[in-house]
């Protein structure tokens, strides 16, 4: 993995952070994944109670 780090530039590794980020920066991103999880689960929340498009959209997807 570590060898062919090179050819990996250029494509975006999700929730792959670099090394030598800053440990605030970290925290920073984890916190606003975190934060985008859990307003994602109250609109589930939200939708699932409505009974509306949006469930009917969800349950296509």
């Amino acid at each position: 993995m570590h060898s062919s780090s090179r050819s990996n530039e250029g494509q975006p590794a999700s929730h792959v952070l670099p090394e030598d980020l800053p440990q605030v920066m970290r925290n920073t991103i984890i916190y606003l994944d975190l934060h985008t999880f859990t307003l994602n689960s109250e609109e589930h929340e939200k939708s699932h109670k409505r009974k509306g498009e949006k469930k009917r959209r969800n349950v296509q997807a």
